[in-house]
């Protein structure tokens, strides 16, 4: 029964603490997160893919590749399909990832709210306890899917690549097993701390302006449809724009062959804006704004929709 304390809206009708419906509250947040996600991902998934290879293209042509070239060059090359190469390793991303760290925090937000309470304060989460628990649920997701992260950015990458550079995996199972035979078991943790930075820094920009344009927003709005909208696009900019950075140095990271290419993040970062300038981090800006805000906007509004159908927030309009 250990933090049901801290769950002071998780009672019985006796005003007995109910351990039952506790553990079926957390469960519902993660099931809800994951469903959130992965229908989201699903849907945006040809522009993380025209993202990634516009990365690439960067890195390999000084940033003479245009996101619109990129689209033609997978549509002419690989037809449709080549948009969703990946895939099969990527959805574990959002059904893994995104169950456990936009999941977990709902659950820390539900403990916070309740010792918040209980210490006789507001139970509002502050602006500065929605950033730490944001990021600790962003860490604690990412560290369990940094493998599949690795495998489908190589997936994704492969496309645009020269034909004898290309590694031609053919699933998520061989890709696991040609990387461990080739390069070792610790290459399916490449980019693991810019992976966990940028997991990180996704909940954050996301998850705290969302929650706080909605509350200080419902002072002129209400909890309205419009209200949920327009936090929901704040938080897709903001999140855009902080992840970006991150997001490239990861991919350069993952993608590299060997142990020559790049030494580290710092190396990888140094390398970057001596090659490709400061716009080299924010290379792909367009894809990766037409994939990752609309994803973060549909994340949040789905996530919200099933929160309030199955009362796990206010029921509010």
């Amino acid at each position: 029964k250990w933090g049901l304390q801290y769950f002071p809206e998780m009672k019985d009708g006796n005003g007995e603490h109910n351990e039952k419906f506790s553990l079926w509250r957390s469960l519902r947040n993660l099931v809800i997160s994951g469903a959130a996600a992965t229908s989201s991902y699903s849907i945006v998934y040809p522009l993380e893919t025209v993202k990634t290879r516009t990365q690439v293209k960067s890195e390999a042509n000084f940033g003479k590749r245009s996101p619109l070239q990129v689209f033609k060059e997978i549509k002419k090359s690989e037809g449709l399909g080549g948009f969703y190469k990946g895939l099969s390793a990527a959805i574990w991303h959002p059904i893994i990832c995104s169950t456990m760290r936009l999941g977990l925090f709902f659950c820390f937000e539900d403990w916070k709210k309740g010792k918040n309470k209980e210490m006789g304060n507001q139970a509002n989460l502050s602006l500065s306890q929605k950033a730490y628990l944001s990021l600790a649920a962003g860490a604690l997701g990412e560290c369990l899917v940094i493998p599949f992260d690795v495998i489908y950015v190589r997936f994704q990458a492969d496309g645009g690549l020269p034909l004898e550079k290309r590694r031609g995996y053919t699933g998520v199972l061989n890709a696991f097993k040609r990387i461990i035979a080739e390069e070792g078991a610790l290459a399916l943790w490449k980019g693991t701390t810019p992976s966990i930075l940028k997991c990180m820094t996704v909940n954050f920009s996301m998850l705290t302006p969302y929650l706080e344009c909605k509350e200080r927003l419902s002072a002129y709005l209400g909890y309205t449809r419009f209200n949920y909208l327009l936090s929901a696009a704040i938080a897709g900019i903001g999140a855009t724009l902080l992840t970006l950075p991150v997001d490239n140095i990861k991919v350069k990271l993952q993608k590299s062959r060997g142990k020559g290419e790049y030494t580290g993040v710092r190396d990888c970062l140094m390398k970057t804006l001596a090659r490709e300038g400061w716009k080299g981090f924010y290379a792909g800006l367009l894809p990766f704004y037409m994939f990752f805000a609309p994803n973060v906007m549909l994340v949040l509004l789905i996530q919200d929709f099933f929160r309030i159908k199955t009362r796990l927030c206010h029921c509010q309009r």
